[in-house]
């Protein structure tokens, strides 16, 4: 899938998928005090081949070659496809359903046509279109699949995964909030879960909502840029200089350094460097300049909003100068 949108919705989305079907599994089970036995098991397992094939159905664009989740779970469209027509032709006759006029004999010739049909199309009277390698509840319980499905959207790396950048805000905060709700959903059977529940289900729960918080949390930095100490020293710098407040350099340091997280020493040699930056900027740093720019203007100059505070007009003023030094800068050395 080249599309970098439509490969990260559908990660996000079939994760939100797995996580909430099973936090759907999980609240009957430990609300209702349900015995986690074979029979119960039987009964999820079918509950869940329907919500998978439902979600399958609802979502083709993503399933091009028919199959979910790198091949854990394979479709056979066609003959899904085939068990719900309303029209097919056999034995050289066509068989419709759907006229408005059908009675009951007619209705039963037809069922009766769509079931020799698809025994000699498919040579067997069992028509399983959904395989999966165990079971769909096993899937779903696996802390290894949860890990495999949550890795294909944050990555291999440790940092954050930009191209997760391509997707839309507002379907962001939409997939953080079904997020949220499943959460929610599950620390809520915190005081439920007693020493009888079965190991098997607060070992679900567990996997199913660390994963989610990790993916909630994953998603809270998308669109946000990545800035390294001396980013942060340099914003904070500029900003107390805005705010102009009558005390000393060093006390000045030491706040940004106790904000930041870092040495004192580190943040004074990064704010003895910033005069260098208008001499000797590179591609790089003029970039990274102007996402702070970008960064600083968006978020305390929303449409404008601020052009009469003096103190926020101030600290822009100097933002942009730094931009407008470097660029100078980077233009001497081409």
């Amino acid at each position: 899938m080249d599309n970098k949108e439509l490969k990260y919705k559908k990660g996000i989305e079939e994760f939100i998928f797995v996580a909430k079907s099973s936090t759907d599994i999980i609240c009957d089970v430990v609300s209702n005090d349900l015995p986690f036995n074979e029979y119960n098991k039987e009964k999820i397992e079918v509950r869940l081949r329907n919500v998978v094939e439902m979600f399958f159905k609802n979502n083709r664009k993503y399933y091009p070659d028919d199959n979910m989740f790198e091949g854990e779970i394979v479709f056979d469209a066609e003959m899904m496809s085939d068990l719900v027509t309303h029209e097919f032709t056999y034995d050289g006759v066509t068989y419709k359903e759907d006229l408005p006029d059908l009675d009951e004999a007619t209705t039963n010739k037809f069922r009766m046509a769509h079931e020799q049909y698809l025994k000699e199309k498919y040579h067997t009277d069992r028509f399983e279109y959904m395989k999966v390698g165990t079971n769909v509840m096993e899937l779903f319980q696996d802390e290894q699949f949860f890990k495999k499905i949550y890795t294909e959207i944050n990555g291999e790396s440790k940092k954050r995964n930009k191209d997760l950048d391509s997707i839309k805000i507002s379907t962001l905060k939409n997939y953080a909030y079904q997020l949220e709700e499943i959460v929610s959903r599950l620390e809520s059977l915190s005081d439920k879960m007693n020493v009888m529940s079965a190991f098997e289900v607060k070992r679900w729960k567990e996997c199913v909502q660390n994963y989610s918080c990790n993916l909630l949390m994953l998603l809270s930095k998308v669109g946000s840029p990545d800035f390294n100490t001396i980013d942060g020293v340099f914003i904070l710098k500029n900003l107390l200089d805005a705010i102009d407040i009558n005390t000393s350099m060093d006390d000045k340091d030491k706040f940004i350094a106790s904000v930041i997280g870092c040495p004192i020493s580190t943040v004074t040699t990064y704010r003895n460097k910033f005069n260098e930056w208008g001499r000797k900027a590179d591609e790089a740093r003029l970039s990274k300049l102007k996402t702070i720019q970008n960064l600083c203007e968006s978020s305390l100059n929303p449409e404008s909003n601020n052009d009469g505070n003096p103190v926020v007009k101030k600290f822009l003023s100097y933002i942009g100068k730094a931009v407008r030094d470097a660029e100078g800068a980077s233009k001497k050395k081409k």
